[in-house]
């Protein structure tokens, strides 16, 4: 199985975060079916957070402030 780099798991949280304002947007029904749609809009909180807590962990604590 291939492991997504981050500027790919970026790309994937653009996208999933597009695909849910669309959804909010032509969809404001609150239904199942619309539940279901727009799930994967849902992903995109996730995997910024996740690359959030990388690039903490990965520059130094007291740095990291300046690089946001």
């Amino acid at each position: 199985m291939r492991k997504l780099n981050r500027e790919q798991m970026k790309i994937l949280a653009a996208v999933s975060m597009v695909a849910d304002h669309i959804c909010k947007i032509f969809f404001p029904e609150n239904n199942a079916a619309n539940i279901i749609r727009c799930t994967f809009g849902r992903f995109a909180f996730v995997i910024f957070l996740l690359l959030f807590v990388e690039g903490f962990f990965r520059i130094r604590k007291e740095n990291y402030g300046k690089h946001i």
